[in-house]
């Protein structure tokens, strides 16, 4: 005896009739159509309670127990399709025994397969047209990692230029691969968020899927470090976040605290990260977001960019890495400022001002490094497409 409407009917708001023990319904069978059951009920009880973000004022709601999120993350990989679930699990195990057990002292990164890239990617609508609506499991994800045109079309907002791209794929490929368990839910969120903001009318989602953000929020607020991609994730996981905030609450101003956590719980990986190009992804951007927002809030930021032989040209914050640890100085002086003006009976602030004039001469005196081959080598003139 079937208890609810089917999946139709309920999303039609059609009066839905089984006749008999009849597993098609009275409408469905009617117009020909598949009938199915498969929905998941609303949360029945109480609402759960909200937890405080470890910095900040966000919170975070437990949406679910712990069984409940591997029930659902098992229903999930059954209603994939079996090529693209095989071509996931065999890519994660493959990468799963090529990954060592590192911690901050090794020296060493995991060499991972990627995702075919293109040099020239075309955008072409109208196989966005044909790609599907939902975004739901692991596989969709992969799906849309995997697709140098739609990966391209969801992240070039956060790029300078296309030639970006083949690099981020293959980071976010990786990431995802190696901590997916973590990623999938609020990188899901952020995707179909993001689709909203696409031409093609197939292709967007007209409501942003809080369910999945707050199960990325909680994710991340318990996310637990133990090797390089954890890192990478938690980074990676809090900008997605920090996004899907702005773009769902631009009027809220706790979407920092997002940033900030993540950046606390990896603050011990970051020295090491920042010597692995790849990671310059999802290491840059969630700094120069720290970095700028305390300069207006006159607040410390999390770390101070490490010292490293290489020049970074980053996605989003171009040449400008070896700017950011002068703006961190700029915001130690300025809080120390602001703590003194609140507090009575501090001592003069006349060594913060020879401080914050060294600061404002070394800024003035700062050039981007630019490495001796790169206005002839046009792979590395990114930062100008």
């Amino acid at each position: 005896m079937v208890l609810k409407a089917c999946d139709r009917c309920y999303a039609s708001k059609e009066k839905c009739t089984f006749a008999g023990n009849d597993q098609q319904c009275t409408r469905c069978r009617r117009l020909k159509i598949a009938c199915s059951t498969s929905r998941r009920n609303k949360r029945i009880g109480r609402r759960p309670a909200a937890k405080a973000f470890p910095h900040g004022k966000m919170q975070v709601w437990s949406v679910e127990t712990e069984q409940q999120v591997g029930t659902h993350q098992q229903e999930e990989q059954q209603q994939s399709s079996p090529s693209m679930a095989s071509e996931g699990s065999s890519a994660h195990h493959a990468l799963t025994r090529r990954s060592k057990s590192i911690s901050p002292s090794n020296n060493s990164m995991t060499e991972v397969p990627t995702p075919q890239n293109h040099d020239t990617l075309v955008l072409a609508p109208e196989k966005l047209l044909a790609s599907p609506t939902s975004l739901r499991t692991t596989s969709d994800a992969f799906r849309t990692v995997m697709d140098p045109e739609q990966f391209s079309v969801i992240h070039m907002p956060f790029m300078l230029g296309s030639s970006f791209i083949p690099e981020s794929q293959k980071t976010v490929y990786t990431i995802l691969c190696l901590s997916a368990p973590t990623l999938t839910e609020g990188y899901l969120a952020f995707l179909g968020l993001m689709t909203r903001y696409q031409r093609s009318p197939v292709m967007r989602q007209d409501k942003p899927d809080m369910m999945k953000a707050a199960k990325g929020l909680q994710r991340l607020r318990s996310v637990r470090i133990t090797q390089d991609y954890d890192a990478a994730c938690a980074l990676f996981l809090g900008q997605t976040m920090y996004v899907f905030n702005v773009l769902t609450a631009p009027d809220s101003s706790t979407a920092h605290s997002i940033v900030r956590s993540a950046l606390m719980s990896t603050k011990a990986w970051l020295p090491r990260l920042i010597h692995f190009p790849i990671m310059d992804t999802i290491i840059m951007t969630p700094m120069l977001i720290d970095v700028v927002e305390c300069l207006a809030r006159r607040e410390i930021p999390i770390i101070r960019l490490p010292n490293t032989d290489r020049i970074i040209v980053d996605r989003y914050a171009g040449l400008c890495a070896t700017l950011l640890p002068l703006l961190y100085d700029l915001c130690v002086c300025s809080h120390t400022m602001k703590r003194g003006v609140l507090d009575v009976g501090s001592e003069s602030p006349s060594g913060i001002y020879e401080q914050l004039a060294d600061i404002e001469r070394t800024i003035l005196e700062w050039k981007p490094p630019i490495h001796r081959n790169f206005f002839s080598n046009t792979g590395n003139m990114r930062c100008w497409q």
